[in-house]
């Protein structure tokens, strides 16, 4: 059985804010449950996919730019 952790327990594991956690559980990007007082609970489990899927989606936006920016410079080389 997997444990289940409070917002600010994910927010800290997730090395993120608990506005942030909010925001992709309120998106459906991350899954969670409300408690019998409607706080969020997160499986660690689906808490770590997603922090492996965010991690993922950074390093591809910082490659994609990278390369954008290369293929700005190129053409430019090729004219002289």
């Amino acid at each position: 059985m997997s444990t289940t952790l409070s917002l600010d327990q994910a927010a800290k594991r997730a090395k993120v804010s608990r506005w942030t956690i909010s925001r992709a559980l309120q998106a459906a990007r991350l899954r969670g449950t409300r408690d019998n007082r409607q706080r969020w609970r997160v499986d660690a489990e689906d808490l770590d996919r997603w922090i492996a899927e965010q991690s993922t989606v950074l390093h591809g936006e910082q490659h994609g730019a990278a390369h954008g920016a290369a293929e700005q410079i190129n053409p430019l080389a090729d004219a002289l």
